[in-house]
């Protein structure tokens, strides 16, 4: 007896399985707590040429040994940074006031005391500006005025290039500071949705959110204006968007190790889910009409019509290769990968009320090759595919059954399917039983009665060894 032939698991197509992780509820964490935005806007220094209570005029004092105090304050507060200047331009009362530029990021403005604490300089000109705008006629306030120090933004152009932002830059402006003390910067993109930036305490790029993402996080992005995210996303995915589309609407979806996903609402036809791979290159976009490779698929459209009839076409498809399905539930499990590059066929899952074994279908997709095909949930086992409508312990009770009618005795546990059968008819499969016995043999598709059946014993001196 010859059991092993056209293996389905050793095919030459790939299987994409989608796989989804929506955006964690840590991102959220992201945005500073209002509490520490009006901390740190309030940690506000007197200006050095201001006279008066508790401020003293002197003259500014540099060199080694003001190094030296700089260093230690920066120490005391965790900074990151390789002085290379340091200037000590006054006292406030009993504080000591330093500014350092570094060699590895921005300068800062520093002060000593009971409670050091420190601002760079890109934060320090933002609080100056604001203080000026809101108190007009006020004393100025501190700013940086070291050499190294003249252009904080270029800091911030540093961040831009290490992220990949490509968009022109409109403006940015300092969001605030996490209790892990990471910076937050904002940076807004002309014609297109903008960024947040993440950077460490020693200055140094972390990370980047999309604004559409820093939404769906609970932050706000305050240089991006809506009309420019429906643009950017609808210039994104113009290449690949299944019709022409003026973008009405449009959220960040979330994001996995592999894809980033976009919903975006069209003024005509159905909206999209585009999908991207993590360095935002566009890869493919399914029309809303057609079920979604994300959880909850679409929202911003309402196309449960077209849904519906879409999953009728499929039924009759079905039909066409022999096999019924009283549909309860349909979901997208994967897109073939064919090696020539081709549109591979979508392969979706169904729970059919008159399937016990449950069922698979393969579908070409719209203009794309490809034969379609049908398997149930037992045969796709040698495909590395688990269904998620039908669980082992009932595949486990039906080939009980089958087995009983074959006037065998096995109360099968587990279950390995190996190949196809010779005959293409069925599946070669090893099923262990509940007493520790096994068997191997064949399993017709149509899963009425075993066919021929082997002891493991016997089945290894044939050279089928069974392993569960």
């Amino acid at each position: 007896m010859k059991l092993r032939n056209s293996l389905l698991a050793r095919s030459a197509v790939v299987l994409t399985v989608v796989g989804f992780t929506p955006l964690p509820a840590a991102a959220a964490q992201s945005a500073p707590s209002a509490a520490a935005v009006t901390a740190s806007a309030a940690m506000t220094l007197q200006s050095r040429t201001r006279q008066g209570r508790g401020a003293q005029a002197a003259e500014p004092r540099t060199g080694p040994e003001v190094i030296a105090e700089a260093q230690a304050v920066l120490a005391s507060t965790n900074t990151g940074c390789e002085v290379v200047n340091a200037v000590s331009p006054g006292r406030n009362g009993d504080i000591n006031i330093y500014e350092v530029a570094c060699s590895n990021g921005l300068g800062h403005i520093l002060t000593d005391g009971p409670e050091p604490t420190t601002r760079n300089c890109f934060i320090v000109a933002q609080q100056s500006d604001d203080h000026a705008r809101e108190n007009p006629g006020a004393p100025e306030q501190v700013r940086c005025s070291l050499p190294e120090n003249a252009n904080p933004e270029q800091m911030i152009a540093r961040y831009v290039q290490a992220a990949g932002i490509t968009c022109q830059v409109e403006g940015s402006r300092w969001v605030g500071r996490t209790q892990a003390g990471e910076e937050r910067y904002e940076v807004g993109c002309s014609g297109s949705d903008g960024y947040w930036l993440r950077a460490n305490n020693a200055g140094e790029f972390e990370g980047s959110l999309e604004c559409l993402e820093v939404t769906v996080a609970g932050g706000e992005c305050q240089l991006t204006s809506r009309a420019e995210q429906l643009a950017g996303l609808q210039a994104r995915f113009a290449s690949v968007a299944p019709q022409s589309c003026t973008a009405e609407d449009a959220r960040f979806v979330g994001a996995n190790e592999q894809y980033r996903f976009y919903e975006v609402k069209c003024s005509e036809g159905f909206g999209f889910v585009g999908q991207t791979n993590p360095a935002g290159e566009v890869l493919e976009a399914r029309d809303c009409s057609r079920p979604q490779i994300v959880p909850g698929g679409c929202t911003l459209t309402d196309s449960s019509a077209a849904q519906a009839a879409a999953s009728e076409q499929r039924v009759a498809a079905l039909r066409q290769v022999g096999r019924t399905c009283a549909v309860n539930e349909e979901r997208i499990v994967a897109v073939e990968s064919p090696p020539d590059g081709s549109p591979g066929r979508e392969i979706y899952e169904f729970d059919c009320a008159d399937q016990p074994f449950g069922l698979t279908g393969f579908f070409p997709p719209a203009g794309g090759s490809g034969e379609i095909e049908a398997f149930d949930c037992f045969t796709m086992d040698a495909r590395g595919l688990e269904c998620q409508f039908v669980a082992r312990s009932a595949i486990n009770t039906e080939l009980t059954r089958m087995i009983t009618a074959s006037q065998r005795n096995c109360n099968v546990v587990d279950y390995r399917v190996v190949a196809r059968m010779a005959s293409l008819d069925g599946d070669v499969a090893e099923v262990k039983c509940d007493d520790g016995r096994g068997w191997f043999g064949e399993f017709p598709d149509d899963r009425q009665t075993a066919g021929q059946l082997l002891p493991c014993a016997a089945a290894a001196r044939q050279g089928d060894e069974c392993v569960l």
